[in-house]
């Protein structure tokens, strides 16, 4: 229980993203997805930042989210445009 409360306690807030990293990074994931290169996302999943080697194989503009596939267990994973903090290609 005490384990519980603390975890809660240590939650890492999102950092706020400056309009030039957002721009890098749609540009990498969009040449990842055209060249077929594999990508390392750093993401917020809602209490601590989360970390994703993946192919990236949709992005919707409307809704905002990019489509990967996870290189280690090949499964389809969405994760929200805004929630990504950073993006390597590997």
């Amino acid at each position: 229980m005490y384990q519980k409360l603390w975890k809660e306690d240590a939650r890492i807030e999102k950092p706020v993203m400056d309009e030039q990293l957002l721009e890098e990074m749609s540009f990498t994931l969009h040449r990842a997805m055209s060249d077929g290169f594999s990508v390392e996302v750093q993401y917020h999943n809602g209490s601590d930042f989360s970390y994703l080697s993946a192919k990236v194989t949709a992005m919707d503009v409307k809704s905002n989210k990019i489509g990967l596939l996870d290189q280690k267990n090949k499964e389809k994973i969405i994760v929200k445009f805004d929630d990504i903090c950073n993006v390597t290609v590997l």
